[in-house]
């Protein structure tokens, strides 16, 4: 049976141990739906858009949000937008499957998930089949070959004992470990003729999800990998060698793997406390003002993006824009928000930030779905 032969270094040590702070911190701060699901939302268009990237997929940021909401038509599916399609459905895929824990994470699962990832790409081989040929992995500028796999016949035979190893699950490894190195040995194996990297990191995104790191769907450690693609090529070229079985150490690797999960969460750190800081204070106020649950919420989103519009407000409490605009209202008549803009461009904006404790905190930069739904109606 394959079993992974590293070192727990201070640095994958320390990386461990922030990891852990802001997982505690993420449990501790209550679930807030109109808050919590834009940061959701940025994180899986950032996995996609960034795993798309590293493979050299030159669509845009803004074009990977609107595949994401469906909105350009099976007409206008090129390759490139066919390549996020399809890496939007494998994860829908291993979210559903993060939860069903009488499924085991074995190679059965990870060919579904390849058979997600390059479904309707032409050249891109059979979706789900390992390799009938031998392949190399070469560089993507000069075209040299960097790494040679194990042959096809080989991979098989490695495959079912990785499968194995990952069946047991993350019993005396750190799950996050436990990740970085299924991610490694995949990548290594490369046991199908195209969407190996892709397919690798759903599959690490999916044993943290599975073995408690999914952290409420917050973070993308991918997003690390795609904005320094090439140190994240680096890392692994380094612990690879020039082919399988060269290096049987995969320290450096997890060193980089875990520093890119933790970075991920840190950056969310100051987001989530700002937040915590405007939960509490906001359902203070609604207990003295009388507001629903849902005007609460508004209140902290607009705290948290400086400004809530309606369709933000219908998304998240699927109320309707009747509804929803008596709500602002009401809002708007106790003095707390105030509008701005007109028509289809109208933002609420609280009057004042004081009884929140948050003056000049809002976070920087609103998520993408909204700078969209901007867009679209002008």
């Amino acid at each position: 049976m394959y079993e992974p032969n590293f070192k727990l270094t201070e640095k994958l040590q320390k990386s461990l141990g922030e990891i852990e702070e802001v997982r505690a911190l993420i449990r501790m701060i209550p679930v807030l739906d109109i808050v919590e699901a834009p940061i959701q939302h940025r994180a899986l268009v950032e996995t996609v858009y960034y795993t798309a990237r590293i493979e050299g997929n030159p669509l845009n940021m803004q074009t990977a949000e609107r595949l994401g909401k469906n909105r350009l038509s099976q007409k206008e599916l090129g390759t490139s937008e066919q390549e996020h399609v399809n890496l939007y459905r494998a994860m829908g895929f291993i979210r559903d499957l993060a939860d069903r824990h009488n499924v085991p994470i074995d190679e059965e699962v990870i060919k579904q998930i390849h058979a997600f990832v390059v479904r309707d790409i032409p050249k891109q081989g059979s979706p789900g089949v390992y390799k009938l040929k031998p392949n190399a992995i070469k560089d993507r500028l000069s075209g040299e070959i960097i790494f040679l796999p194990p042959s096809p016949s080989d991979s098989v035979k490695l495959m079912s004992e990785l499968s194995a190893w990952l069946r047991q699950g993350p019993i005396a490894i750190n799950p996050v470990i436990f990740a970085g190195v299924a991610h490694l040995e995949l990548v290594a194996i490369h046991p199908f003729d195209n969407g190996n990297g892709r397919t690798a990191r759903a599959l690490a995104d999916l044993i943290l999800y599975r073995y408690g790191y999914k952290c409420r769907y917050l973070f993308s450690w991918v997003r690390q990998a795609g904005i320094d693609m090439d140190t994240y090529h680096q890392r692994i070229r380094q612990v690879l060698g020039a082919r399988y079985g060269a290096n049987n150490d995969p320290t450096e690797w997890l060193e980089y793997f875990t520093e890119s999960v933790a970075k991920s969460l840190v950056e969310k750190k100051s987001e989530l406390l700002h937040i915590q800081k405007s939960f509490v204070n906001a359902y203070n106020l609604g207990e003295e003002k009388g507001l629903s649950r849902d005007q609460v919420q508004a209140i902290i989103y607009a705290a948290t993006y400086g400004f809530v519009t309606t369709g933000v407000y219908m998304d998240a409490t699927r109320l309707s824009r009747a509804t929803v605009v008596k709500r602002f209202n009401a809002l708007i008549e106790m003095g707390i928000m105030r509008v701005e803009g007109k028509g289809r461009n109208v933002r609420y904006i609280l009057a004042s930030t004081e009884p929140l404790g948050t003056e000049g905190e809002q976070i920087e930069g609103v998520q993408l779905g909204l700078a969209l739904r901007e867009e679209s109606t002008k």
